[in-house]
């Protein structure tokens, strides 16, 4: 006996082609399902009849919401308000333990930001914000073939309950361990898409200071970015100017692969907080399968070069502390008490909250301490009374070395 799975795909008009590529999706997985006696079944307002009928067409639509199992809803630039009295509705639903069971929300990043768009992108704004205090998760995607991944792996936890050797016993359980799996890597997705759009767009008001205005002008880090090159190479040699010129110097990022622990000295101005945000970016455009900002963007070779640069380490997730912040509200009060690891995690939880991130807490703590990352200090010479501070500087990143990057 066949089984059919109902998936309501709502969104916004914006997003029609995004709705056509997912159709073609379905079609294509049903081919794959059919041997298995499952056949996903796509609900789109364009296939219902386009006729009057006694109630509103929107309630038509809704009538078809209530009876699926899964409700995909897409947000682009604009809020559309049908579909978002789609989600409200399946969501309340969803609380009610009435269909749909599923329910996943996602949204476009990439977006050029047009000053004809930017009160419309508020809206979009604002409802991740309201999402976020539902404590409930949301996905993003930079491109339709993302897009197409992430859905794909989110109905690949949930097929296996609709197959008919899973018992009732077996299917709870299972169900508990995929969802729980699932939810720490959402949680971990929105982690790193927030670290991907914090550092991702330069605000001009903090480059130049006369700019002003109501309408703040914002750019692409990728836009502006140059690597760095450092004065080491990878030979020993005599710090003479003729001497160093026999050699090719080893950019930062070819630094940062050789050593695990790296300090890295500039004037002010010099890019070194660009560096460390474009290697942010990369890091989380990877493990977010960006088809542009990736490890191959971090990698690709130093201007007059035809080879990339050297990184041979994992996708390690980046956590990027900017000091002025850290010494202002999570070092101790007094200048002469001992700085530790201590006060940088009650620092990063202070942080995760506040972006309603305190689930991921645990979970940030346990791969840092299991599998390493990439912790990122930055801006010392921004930092109010630094010769003050200086001691507590170096206890705190010297024990945080100690405590969570000793792997």
């Amino acid at each position: 006996m066949q089984r059919t799975i109902n998936i309501f795909l709502a969104s916004s008009n914006d997003l029609k082609e995004e709705r056509d590529y997912i159709d073609l999706m379905i079609a294509k997985e049903n081919e794959h399902l059919e041997k298995e006696s499952i056949r996903l079944e796509l609900v789109r307002w364009e296939d219902m009849l386009q006729s009057f009928q006694p109630t509103s067409f929107q309630d038509s639509i809704n009538d078809k919401l209530f009876l699926c199992d899964i409700f995909i809803v897409l947000f682009g630039v604009r809020i559309d308000k049908f579909t978002l009295e789609e989600f409200e509705i399946a969501y309340k639903r969803l609380k009610n333990n009435q269909k749909p069971n599923y329910l996943f929300v996602f949204f476009k990043t990439g977006i050029k930001m047009d000053y004809d768009i930017e009160d419309d992108y508020m809206e979009v704004f604002q409802l991740k914000k309201k999402i976020k205090t539902y404590e409930q998760i949301y996905h993003s995607y930079s491109s339709i073939d993302s897009l197409k991944l992430k859905i794909k792996e989110q109905l690949n936890l949930i097929i296996p309950f609709y197959k008919p050797e899973f018992s009732a016993t077996t299917t709870t359980e299972l169900k508990q361990s995929e969802l729980k799996s699932q939810a720490i890597n959402n949680l971990k997705e929105i982690y790193l898409a927030r670290v991907f759009n914090d550092v991702g767009i330069l605000n001009l008001s903090g480059i130049d200071r006369n700019v002003s205005g109501e309408k703040v002008q914002k750019i692409n880090l990728i836009a502006i970015y140059t690597a760095l090159v450092t004065y080491s190479t990878n030979k020993k040699i005599d710090f003479s100017v003729k001497q160093i010129e026999k050699y090719d110097n080893l950019s930062a990022l070819e630094m940062l692969n050789k050593h695990k622990h790296l300090v890295l000295l500039g004037d002010p101005g010099s890019g070194k907080t660009t560096f460390v945000n474009f290697v942010s970016l990369c890091l989380a455009g990877e493990a977010l399968k960006d088809p542009q900002v990736n490890l191959k963007l971090m990698t690709q070779p130093l201007p007059g070069k035809y080879t990339s640069q050297v990184w041979e380490h994992k996708t390690l997730v980046p956590v990027r502390v900017i000091l002025r912040d850290f010494v202002a509200s999570g070092f101790p009060s007094n200048n002469f008490e001992r700085a530790t690891a201590d006060h940088f995690w009650k620092y990063i939880e202070s942080e995760l909250h506040s972006t309603y991130l305190s689930d991921y807490t645990p979970y940030l703590k346990q791969e840092l301490l299991t599998k390493g990352g990439l912790i990122l200090f930055d801006g010392l010479d921004e930092i109010p009374e630094a010769d003050a501070r200086r001691v507590q500087i170096i206890q705190v990143v010297e024990d945080v070395m100690r405590v969570f990057l000793s792997l």
